[in-house]
């Protein structure tokens, strides 16, 4: 695999990076941004994590971390879409 600094960002000059801001009346908070280097070593690992599900028929993380984080999405798409705070207890 090309690392970030081997060429991937010749291959693919227009970068796309993402980032998530959190604001409260407590202040504001901000992820690094995440780009394109980022995804395709990611997508590696995903797709080891998956070989690995695949071989010994069994998650490689516990089933209530992969619910929670199912959780965290479902409270965040029913937030924007009711245009209110929305808490994992209420979607758990």
């Amino acid at each position: 695999m090309i690392g970030y600094g081997g060429g991937l960002v010749d291959l693919f000059p227009a970068r796309c990076d993402f980032h998530a801001s959190v604001h409260s009346k407590s202040g504001t908070l901000h992820s690094p941004r995440v780009g394109d280097p980022e995804f395709m070593e990611g997508g590696a690992v995903i797709l080891k994590i998956l070989r690995k599900m695949v071989q010994t028929g069994n998650p490689v993380v516990p089933y209530d971390s992969l619910l929670e984080k199912m959780a965290i999405v479902d409270a965040a798409l029913l937030s924007q879409k009711q245009g209110k705070p929305v808490y994992l207890r209420d979607v758990l």
